[in-house]
């Protein structure tokens, strides 16, 4: 299934299955997930509460993902940065708003790994090299991350990147 995995329920309810065996063998107070999109099909507000609640009563709670561009086959809310085709911009600020209070949200992943997508690809970021792109993906993820915590004052804002510097 990977990272474009579109949730359903029957994910969901296997999610929240192992999470409740892992909380009950681990004896840990809570297990936490990150996760690449938010966890929502399409821009179904209500279903994603739905799975935040089963979720959250399994034991977990989610680091979510908010990507620049949903490119799985049914997209949901992200950031849009860079203006791609036929989507509006900032759909994220929905599920924040939505989500901020709700006891399964552990906090909020910025992109994820986008220095190593930029490897190959910088001009997904707007960029002719791996520098502009690497600049270009700083200035999106704060902008994203003020964001962000414009609206959720409570829960801290991450960004992950892959790899070790070698330069």
């Amino acid at each position: 299934q990977g990272p474009y995995l579109v949730w359903t329920d029957e994910y969901v309810g296997l999610l929240a299955q192992q999470i409740a065996q892992f909380k009950a063998r681990s004896g840990l107070p809570f297990v936490v997930l990150p996760t690449y999109y938010p966890p929502v099909p399409g821009t179904d507000l209500n279903k994603a509460k739905e799975w935040l609640d089963k979720i959250y009563a399994a034991g977990g709670r989610l680091i979510v993902g908010i990507p620049n561009y949903d490119d799985r086959k049914t997209s949901s809310f992200d950031v849009n940065y860079w203006n791609g085709s036929g989507r509006p911009k900032d759909s994220f600020k929905v599920f924040v708003e939505a989500f901020k209070d709700h006891p399964a949200i552990q906090g909020w992943n910025i992109f994820n790994e986008y220095n190593y997508l930029a490897k190959d690809h910088p001009e997904w970021f707007g960029a002719k090299n791996i520098d502009g792109a690497i600049k270009n993906i700083l200035e999106a993820t704060e902008y994203a991350a003020v964001q962000v915590k414009g609206i959720d004052k409570n829960h801290p804002v991450y960004t992950i990147w892959s790899g070790l510097p070698d330069k």
